[in-house]
C-alpha cells in the first residue's frame, strides 16, 4: 500500500516537473504550467523593478533555488524551484538591461 501511495506521489511530482515551462524572450518572462488545465502568467521586461532570488543552504550545496520577479503595480511572478537559478536570473537582468537600452524586437519600429 505504501509502495502504490510513494508511487503515485513520483507520478504526480513528474507529471508537474514536466508540464511547466519558463520562458524568456526579449520582451517578456513567461511561466507556464498545468497538464489538464493550464495557467499561464506573462510579466512585460520593461515592467520588472526587481527580481529576487530564494536560496536556502542545501539550494547553495547542490545549485538550486527560488526566483520571484517584482513588477511595476506590484504584480509578482514566483517561479519554480528552477536548477542555477543563478544563471538564470543573470540572463533575466541582462535581457532587462537590454530593454532599457531599447534594444527589445520592437524598439526599432517604433523609432522609425
Amino acid at each position: 500500500m505504501a509502495a502504490g501511495v510513494g508511487f503515485v506521489l513520483f507520478l504526480w511530482l513528474l507529471v508537474s516537473i514536466w508540464t511547466t515551462e519558463v520562458g524568456l524572450t526579449n520582451e517578456r518572462l513567461i511561466y507556464k504550467r498545468g497538464f489538464l488545465y493550464r495557467d499561464t502568467k506573462e510579466i512585460q521586461l520593461r515592467a520588472v523593478e526587481e527580481a529576487a532570488l530564494s536560496q536556502g543552504i542545501w539550494g547553495r550545496l547542490f545549485n538550486f533555488g527560488q526566483i520571484t520577479v517584482h513588477g511595476t503595480g506590484g504584480e509578482d511572478l514566483a517561479l519554480p524551484v528552477l536548477a542555477d537559478p543563478i544563471a538564470i536570473r543573470r540572463f533575466l537582468e541582462e535581457a532587462m538591461t537590454q530593454v532599457g537600452r531599447g534594444l527589445g524586437a520592437y524598439s526599432n519600429s517604433a523609432k522609425a
